[in-house]
């Protein structure tokens, strides 16, 4: 399959975004420089870019049933791709932590916990959701495979009943961000446009992205607000209806597009997210040493993409080192088929 580069350029910018939104801009900043609409899109995006290019795998793999979704082999292969890059990461947390004397006495099941939901610092909850992501995406991609756009309808109608759903029932901002279920639609958007129902609908990009500038504009500039939409209202389901109509128009006009730079960028953005992460939640007396606030995320930005660059050549090896040899111990100890 030929490679889409549009896909590695958009990561390489949203893996730059996301150590940007992480540095400490003041609230006035943020909206002054229009961060709700660039900056703060950077995960909708990469749950776009994962729809589609997991849709795009199904595809080519000819995966046409649950059971199929469902295999061990593609779970498992799945979960130490996220897994092992962060394990690695997590584990230089646990040095820090240790060296403060932060885990002093601390039980097992709550250091478990601390690991389940993606550690500590910036963007710490992005692990949990790409672990969701791996058990819920069969399930979108059959659903818009089976309807087509009406089923791309249904992920956003269920989407804001979940929104719904979380504040009867009195969700905290905590357990809210570590949910897959905000990110729905989004990522049905990526599944509807690789998949074999995918028809180009001029009239409703247009509408969407409309609705997402309104909506931004109205709840971030204007002081109103949505109903049910009170918890990371820039990136909500009605927010990414900005960005959706121009990603999505980009992966299909723009894949020929080259800029190696990003690209590489692209391919260690996982790797550049889980440095800037540890970074701002250890290495705050070291960027404080910066003189100058420009300078200061200047010398932050070369820092984790320079260390994330490192970490993606030194890390991939080992990543496929251990997927090569769990697949052939799964290959010689095959689960019984009683099991599934």
């Amino acid at each position: 399959m030929k490679r889409n580069h549009f896909l590695d350029i958009v990561k390489g910018l949203c893996a730059l975004f996301i150590t940007a939104t992480h540095f400490y801009f003041s609230d006035e900043a943020r909206l002054h420089y229009l961060f709700p609409f660039w900056i703060d899109m950077a995960v909708p995006v990469f749950m776009l870019i994962s729809g589609y290019v997991s849709t795009l795998s199904y595809r080519k793999n000819n995966v046409q049933t649950i059971e199929e979704a469902y295999a061990w082999k593609t779970i498992v292969s799945k979960a130490i791709r996220f897994s092992v890059p962060f394990l690695m990461a997590w584990l230089v947390e646990f040095g820090y932590m240790l060296v403060k004397n932060d885990f002093h006495m601390l039980p097992i099941p709550m250091l478990v916990i601390h690991l389940l939901q993606g550690g500590e610092g910036a963007g710490a909850y992005y692990y949990p959701l790409l672990m969701q992501f791996i058990l819920v995406f069969p399930l979108i991609y059959f659903l818009i495979e089976r309807l087509g756009f009406f089923g791309l309808v249904l992920t956003f109608f269920g989407t804001y009943l979940m929104e719904v759903l979380k504040v009867v029932y009195q969700m905290g901002e905590n357990t809210y961000c570590l949910l897959l279920f905000r990110y729905t639609f989004i990522i049905a958007v990526g599944v509807y446009l690789g998949s074999s129902k995918y028809k180009e609908r001029r009239w409703v990009s247009v509408v969407a992205f409309l609705a997402g500038i309104a909506f931004i504009v109205g709840t971030q500039y204007m002081g109103y607000s949505v109903p049910y939409i009170g918890m990371w209202v820039r990136t909500s389901l009605f927010g990414c209806l900005f960005i959706a109509p121009l990603v999505g128009y980009g992966i299909r006009k723009m894949a020929d597009v080259k800029f190696p730079p990003l690209e590489t960028l692209g391919k260690a953005s996982y790797n550049i997210f889980l440095v800037q992460k540890i970074y701002y939640a250890n290495a705050g007396k070291f960027y404080d040493l910066i003189p100058g606030e420009h300078y200061d995320l200047l010398g932050t930005m070369i820092i984790c993409v320079v260390v994330g660059l490192i970490f993606y050549l030194v890390e991939t090896p080992i990543t496929k080192w251990i997927n090569k040899h769990v697949m052939a111990a799964m290959d010689r100890h095959s689960i019984p088929a009683s099991w599934y």
